[in-house]
């Protein structure tokens, strides 16, 4: 019986842990105003089942009409958070995801003045939202957009990514998360990053080196971050013709060292 009573707790154990993850902070972020949770070298969930819940919020707006009816229209969508033990949405935490969806049309769509002036006739969608991870910590979200105007040889398909600190209710930035910017370039310029979407064809018509130079943390200028379980992803910009954008994943075990973050299962 006994041994019965320690397998079913062992299992117990093994899906709690599957569940939600553990944060740990690195030595080179632990003193850092934008910690993560605790000033702790590492922290780890109290529970281990995760408090919150999402579902996938829509809104369909139509931007403006054509005389003969063709409409420009944006698509929102974004992750609403909820507590899972009451069932109460995170208002704040949500109204940022919101906020967040509306300024990144405002940035992909610059001309939407002229664009209605003119009649130019244009779609915006926010196409795909993935809640990457969620714990009782931390929620990263990749966002990847379809937006395409009429007068356009291509449609723009960016992304972009949202982290937020759960505990504090405050979006968590990338000079927060990434302490030291070389060393994820050197290990993307090495192969290191494999690469889980963009076009087929893009290391025929592009490089490594092309891509990762245009950033550069001396103007805290960093590609799109996201985290899951196990890995960390970077989203990097391209031009149209060539997808508009391209993601990259790492083992956490192998960038820890260039993190102020690192949740791990």
């Amino acid at each position: 019986m006994k041994k019965l009573l320690v397998i079913f707790l062992a299992l117990v154990i093994l899906v709690c842990a599957s569940s939600c993850g553990e944060t740990n902070v690195p030595d080179g972020g632990k003193d850092s105003e934008s910690n993560f949770g605790s000033d702790s070298e590492t922290q780890a969930l109290n529970d281990p089942v995760c408090l919150y819940t999402y579902e996938i919020k829509e809104e369909i707006i139509v931007v403006h009409e054509t005389e003969d009816g063709r409409r420009s229209t944006k698509v929102l969508r974004y992750p609403e958070i909820i507590r899972a033990e009451d069932s109460t949405p995170m208002e704040e935490i949500n109204a940022i995801f919101r906020d967040i969806a509306e300024k990144q049309f405002k940035r992909n769509v610059p001309d939407v003045d002229i664009y209605i002036i003119e009649d130019t006739i244009f779609n915006y969608e926010v196409s795909e939202v993935e809640v990457m991870l969620l714990t009782n910590k931390l929620v990263s979200v990749k966002n990847t957009v379809y937006s395409m105007s009429s007068n356009a040889s291509y449609p723009s398909c960016p992304v972009y990514t949202v982290n937020i600190d759960l505990e504090k209710g405050e979006i968590i930035e990338e000079d927060a998360i990434i302490s030291d910017f070389n060393l994820i370039s050197s290990a993307f310029l090495a192969g290191d990053f494999s690469m889980v979407s963009g076009a087929e064809d893009l290391l025929e018509n592009t490089n490594y080196e092309d891509m990762i130079l245009q950033y550069k943390s001396d103007y805290a200028s960093y590609p799109e971050v996201y985290f899951t379980p196990d890995s960390l992803g970077i989203c990097i910009d391209l031009v149209s013709a060539l997808g508009s954008n391209a993601c990259f994943e790492i083992a956490l075990a192998d960038i820890s060292d260039a993190l102020m973050i690192v949740p791990t299962k």
